[in-house]
């Protein structure tokens, strides 16, 4: 199995696992969504269909929010400076806000020159 990282940008996205036949695992993207270009694109979005007092509003409840991310491991409280918490409640609708605008951004333009053939996801699973 060959693994390597997917990277976008500045960051890593996940990791990538190369296993018999071409098929591609995708791992660890919780962990590594870009917070702030997350927010960006969810400002974008929501810029469309509200003005722009209730997006401000929204994004700086999305800022303090997800910049309290927190988890403990054994008696100690740690903050990671990147990725949303498996198990916080906005975590899910994080993750799908950036892989929308990820697979708009960089797989369509892949699957339209043939580059890949196949892409598909369920939720946060990517095949």
């Amino acid at each position: 199995m060959c693994a390597e990282k997917v990277k976008v940008a500045h960051f890593v996205l996940f990791s990538v696992f190369l296993v018999g036949g071409g098929v591609i695992l995708c791992c660890d993207l919780y962990v590594n969504i870009p917070i702030d270009e997350t927010i960006h694109t969810t400002r974008t979005q929501l810029l469309k269909h509200n003005d722009q007092q209730t997006t401000n509003q929204i994004c700086s409840l999305l800022e303090t929010i997800l910049g309290q991310n927190y988890f403990a491991f054994q008696d100690h409280c740690y903050q990671p400076d990147k990725g949303v918490a498996m198990g916080s409640s906005l975590s899910g609708t994080m993750a799908e806000i950036f892989l929308q605008h990820f697979e708009n951004s960089h797989i369509k333009p892949l699957l339209d020159s043939k580059r890949i053939s196949f892409y598909s996801r369920y939720v946060d699973d990517i095949l």
